[in-house]
């Protein structure tokens, strides 16, 4: 049978161990010199003390820096309609806390915000918010605001809908990360009558001026 030598697996034990911190690195020398099993390294003290633990091992802690997502959606409020908003956790391990902020001609306004456990969802009634913080009821945009390591990690819609005329519109929220597979964006328009009239929502999810 072929034998390796004992350093080269000494140096693949090395190359996994090495970056958890400098404690981690002397201890790996001790492993080489002395001759350590694999299982003896990972049960010293600086190795146990730099590993994570806990529920959250594989993301560290609570206070984990995870970049920014935002998504965007548009709503109708006013002339008869009345927008809800469902936001949802897709994470099936890690709770996401979404802030709701409505974009609105005058500025922003901010919802408080939304812890979701994972895989769970809320509503959020947008005119109720509109509201109770004294703003006239009127067509807005609304973006969700999350720290995850991933844009996929919560979703969104609104749904305005008037029940006096039988209208029910969605929108799906939306990220600019999302915009991978292209920037053109395809829709049908119906028009049963004759004087049914309309407008389209344009929001633009960057952080520049876009023509």
């Amino acid at each position: 049978m072929r034998t390796y030598p004992r350093a080269l697996a000494f140096s693949l034990v090395a190359v996994c161990v090495l970056p958890l911190s400098s404690a981690v690195a002397q201890d790996t020398s001790i492993a080489f010199t002395s001759n350590t099993t694999f299982r003896h390294l990972f049960g010293s003290p600086a190795v146990r003390s730099a590993l994570p633990t806990g529920p959250r091992a594989a993301r560290q802690s609570d206070d984990y820096a995870e970049p920014l997502h935002e998504k965007f959606a548009t709503f109708i409020s006013g002339d008869g309609f009345e927008s809800q908003l469902l936001v949802q956790n897709l994470q099936l391990k890690y709770p996401v806390t979404v802030t709701p902020v409505l974009l609105m001609a005058d500025g922003e306004i901010s919802l408080d915000p939304v812890r979701l456990a994972p895989h769970t969802s809320t509503n959020i009634d947008i005119d109720d918010a509109l509201k109770t913080r004294g703003h006239a009821a009127s067509p807005g945009a609304v973006v969700l605001r999350y720290h995850s390591e991933t844009y996929g990690s919560a979703t969104g819609v609104v749904t305005s809908e008037n029940e006096e005329h039988h209208l029910y519109l969605s929108s799906v929220a939306r990220s600019h990360e999302e915009y991978w597979y292209g920037t053109t964006l395809e829709a049908v328009i119906w028009t049963p009558r004759s004087g049914t009239e309309g407008y389209i929502a344009v929001s633009n999810t960057a952080s520049a001026v876009r023509l």
